[in-house]
């Protein structure tokens, strides 16, 4: 799927604000997707970030030119101390949502 920073963003925030909605749920539960009815085609990781940092060659993304500022840790699930990771290995409802509303809101580069 080929994505402009714009448009990545959009669609990273939409996902990121629906998990913190649905804190029992994974990014690939997304009613959005295809495979649940919806119009957004699958792209790998079900990152619309990452998948705006593979450029146009696909591939692995250069995590460098992610749109977005994932704070100290510079990437989302590279570092175990990442946000990401960090609402992955949550255990419960209420840290997972305050790591989706942290994700859905990174700041732009």
């Amino acid at each position: 799927m080929k994505l402009t920073k714009k448009k990545a963003i959009e669609l990273h925030r939409e996902l990121w604000d629906w998990l913190y909605g649905h804190p029992s749920k994974a990014k690939e539960d997304w009613p959005r997707w295809i495979e649940h009815g919806g119009t957004i085609p699958p792209v790998k990781d079900d990152c619309f970030l990452c998948e705006y940092a593979r450029g146009p060659n696909g591939g692995f993304p250069n995590c460098s030119s992610c749109p977005l500022d994932w704070g100290p840790t510079f990437y989302c699930a590279l570092s175990s101390k990442s946000y990401f990771v960090a609402w992955a290995y949550s255990k419960t409802p209420k840290t997972r949502k305050k790591y989706a509303k942290i994700i859905r809101d990174l700041p732009e580069k």
